[in-house]
């Protein structure tokens, strides 16, 4: 079996829907380098350079240089990132989509009647939805397909994360048994009988089918989540990407607010530009990040 980890961290925005944009186009960005396992040894040696170089010694975030040490240090990945062949993968939404269109479907639940028909009064409190959750399905659905177009189901991806709480990583579970099950999903409810005047609980059940053209052939043995920081120095090839991706996005100009950040002329210039895999340009169907969440 290929063997492979995806090395992911996010950049930007993250929170929920009902935070809007802070400026305009803010973006959230989630972004991986796909590695073969067998080259992680020397990746790591590689990083722990990067490390004596940049952080004499010890771990460092980016920002925490000077702009002439950024670019150096930019570079210092671009020839990493194409010696050892790795394939970047991100994804990215747009802050005013995903605010606009959640807002919308409130404004729709909100209008429903919350009595069944049994007399039932539903809640109507619905959690809301998390940037950050959106932004790693979307990453994992990408680097799911670079798997399968090259091995089939012939393959085990490790998603490493530097650091995330347990929480969190349950959440980032649940969304990959979604993305790799039939969309099928439960969710608990709760609501008030005034026949007997109390509280009851139960189930709402949501079933469907996924037609073979569409349904991703890879099941939950294929993944697995790593959060516990055990390849920390591999930390720094996505906490760069993922920063450099964002900063490309907010120094655009105002006349390119709105472009779809997932399409290759959204990175025109972007010096990894040929290591990206997932562009979205000529799909018959355009992702979720460029319709329902795109620029508004």
């Amino acid at each position: 079996m290929n063997s492979f980890c995806l090395l992911a961290d996010e950049s930007g925005a993250k929170g929920y829907a009902g935070v809007a944009e802070k400026f305009p186009g803010e973006a959230g960005i989630f972004a991986g380098l796909i590695v073969p396992a067998a080259a992680i040894a020397d990746l790591t040696k590689a990083a722990k350079a990067l490390e004596g170089r940049f952080g004499n010694g010890a771990k460092f975030h980016i920002t925490d240089l000077q702009p002439q040490a950024q670019d150096a240090l930019r570079t210092e990945i671009c020839n990493i990132v194409q010696h050892f062949g790795i394939v970047c993968v991100y994804e990215a939404i747009y802050v005013s989509g995903f605010f606009v269109w959640f807002r919308e479907q409130k404004k729709f639940l909100d209008s429903l009647p919350k009595v069944s028909r049994s007399g039932i009064k539903i809640s109507g409190n619905t959690a809301e939805e998390c940037l950050h959750v959106w932004l790693f399905q979307g990453l994992l659905g990408k680097a799911i397909a670079w798997c399968e177009d090259n091995y089939k189901t012939d393959y085990h991806l490790t998603v490493l994360f530097d650091n995330l709480d347990k929480q969190l990583l349950k959440v980032f579970n649940q969304s990959a048994q979604e993305l790799l099950g039939d969309m099928s999903s439960t969710s608990k409810v709760t609501g008030f009988d005034p026949k007997t005047n109390s509280v009851v609980r139960g189930e709402i059940k949501i079933q469907a089918h996924v037609s073979a053209d569409w349904r991703i052939d890879s099941d939950p043995k294929n993944i697995s989540l790593d959060a516990s920081g055990a390849n920390q120095e591999l930390s720094i090839f996505p906490d760069i990407l993922s920063n450099w991706l964002n900063f490309l996005f907010k120094e655009r100009n105002k006349s390119e607010l709105g472009i779809p950040l997932g399409r290759r002329p959204a990175l025109d210039g972007f010096a990894l530009q040929n290591s990206i895999y997932g562009f979205s340009d000529g799909l018959k169907v355009q992702p979720i990040a460029e319709t329902l969440f795109r620029y508004r």
